[in-house]
């Protein structure tokens, strides 16, 4: 799916990303979705969605481990290193600028309906990131039991994520080694197919 990616349109594009996107690296799926995917085709959306769940998976913050995994099946190093500028810049500025004049607009009237806007956008962009991530990664019965049980976990046992996440991790390979022969094919097919792209 891979085409021509030009190093300032990629940089461009994630420093948009990280200007105009708020609420963290949920938020922004939707975002990489429509600009990498949809726009210019370079990635597909389950594989946005593959990588984002990887950036969740480790360490860091998930929009900057999203954009480095992106940049980096996109140019490889330059283009890992392109991404991270452009998605950690806004921030940086305009952290910088806020807390310049946080005195000033702390209790500001405009700033805080504003802010009351913006995060109800958030709300919107994360249940739009929930539906998309349903769609690509949900694909049978038992991917919805793994759902359920994630859900009651988190939510009302309080178990802490990461071991939902790593357990997720362990099953996905046991029922890859051990069970799924299909899931095995799919996978190999989609690494020929990777490679053939990048060979192209």
């Amino acid at each position: 799916m891979k085409k021509n990616v030009n190093l300032w349109s990629l940089f461009l594009i994630f420093f948009k990303i990280g200007f105009f996107t708020f609420g963290g690296g949920y938020a922004m799926i939707p975002i990489f979705q429509r600009e990498i995917s949809t726009k210019r085709k370079w990635i597909s959306p389950d594989e946005i969605i593959d990588l984002f769940t990887i950036a969740q998976s480790i360490p860091g913050a998930i929009a900057v481990n999203t954009s480095i995994l992106i940049g980096y099946k996109l140019k490889k190093n330059i283009g890992a290193f392109v991404t991270t500028m452009g998605i950690v810049l806004p921030s940086y500025i305009t952290i910088t600028v806020i807390a310049y004049f946080f005195d000033s607009v702390e209790k500001n009237i405009y700033v805080q309906t504003a802010l009351r806007g913006i995060n109800a956008a958030v709300v919107a962009l994360i249940v739009v990131a929930c539906i998309s991530a349903y769609k690509s990664g949900i694909k049978d019965k038992l991917g919805i039991i793994l759902l359920a049980v994630s859900v009651i976990t988190v939510k009302f046992l309080g178990l802490n994520p990461i071991y939902v996440i790593l357990f997720g991790i362990l099953l996905g390979i046991f029922i890859y080694f051990f069970f799924n022969s299909k899931m095995r094919e799919k996978f190999d097919d989609k690494k020929v197919s990777d490679k053939e792209e990048h060979n192209e």
